[in-house]
C-alpha cells in the first residue's frame, strides 16, 4: 500500500454483548492492520451499549481467551497483533511505573470548540476539569492540583492495590461517571498478563528486546 505507515494500528470499541474478540481480531488483521486494541464501552448515552460490572467481567474473560490464543501463536514464533496484551507484557518487562492512567492534564490537554482547555477530550465542558484556555494559557494552579489529587498513591482504594502502577488509577471520566466497578476485572487481566510474561520471557526472550509498536517479532 503506497504511503502506508510502518505500523498500522486499529482501536476497536466493544459494546456489551459483543464477545467474540478473537474473531474481531482476525478480521481486522485480515484487513491489513498490524495491531488491534480493544476497549469496552463504559459510558454511553445509550445504556444498552455500556459494559456494566457483570458484562465488564465477561469482556475481561473474552480478552483473556483472545490473549490465550495470541500467546500460543507467540510461543510458536508468530506475531502478536493484540496491542492490549503486547503493551502489558512490555510494561511488566520494563518495570513501568504509572502514577496516572494517561497523560490528561500532564503531557496534553484538550481544547473545546470555544478554545477552553480541559483535562481530556472526554471531559470537555466539565468545569471540574477546566485548565484555562487558548487565550489565557494553561492554569498551572489547577493543573498542579489535578496532578496532586489524581496521583494513584492518593486515590482510594488505589493506594492499597498491588496493580496500581500498571493501572494508574483508572480513566478519570469512567471513574467519575461509573465508579470503580471494573477494578476486579483489571486485576484479573493483569494477573493473566503476569503469568504470560513469566512463560514468554523464558521461552521467547527476544520479544522483549524492543518497545511495543516497533516492528516486534
Amino acid at each position: 500500500m503506497r504511503g502506508r505507515p510502518t505500523l498500522l494500528s486499529a482501536r476497536a470499541t466493544v459494546a456489551a454483548g459483543d464477545t467474540n474478540l478473537l474473531e474481531r481480531l482476525e478480521h481486522l488483521v485480515a484487513l491489513g492492520f498490524d495491531e488491534v486494541g480493544f476497549s469496552p464501552v463504559r459510558v454511553s448515552p445509550t445504556s444498552e451499549l455500556e459494559n456494566s460490572e457483570f458484562s465488564t467481567e465477561q469482556f475481561t474473560q473474552r480478552m483473556i481467551e483472545c490473549a490465550q490464543g495470541v500467546r500460543e501463536r507467540l510461543l510458536r514464533g508468530q506475531n502478536c497483533a493484540l496491542s492490549n496484551f503486547l503493551t502489558a507484557l512490555h510494561q511488566i518487562h520494563f518495570g513501568t511505573h504509572r502514577p496516572y492512567p494517561c497523560g490528561g492534564g500532564a503531557s496534553y490537554v484538550s481544547a473545546s470548540a470555544s478554545g477552553d482547555y480541559y483535562t481530556c477530550h472526554r471531559l470537555i465542558n466539565d468545569g471540574a476539569h477546566a485548565l484555562g484556555s487558548v487565550h489565557s494559557g494553561i492554569d498551572t494552579g489547577r493543573q498542579h492540583r489535578h496532578l496532586d489529587q489524581k496521583h494513584v498513591d492518593r486515590q482510594t482504594p488505589c493506594s492499597a492495590c498491588w496493580a496500581r502502577y500498571l493501572c494508574g488509577g483508572g480513566c478519570y471520566h469512567e471513574v467519575e461517571r461509573r465508579g470503580r466497578d471494573g477494578c476486579n476485572a483489571i486485576r484479573r487481566w493483569l494477573n493473566f498478563c503476569l503469568e504470560s510474561y513469566a512463560e514468554l520471557s523464558t521461552r521467547r526472550p527476544e520479544l522483549f528486546t524492543t518497545a511495543p509498536g516497533r516492528n516486534h517479532p
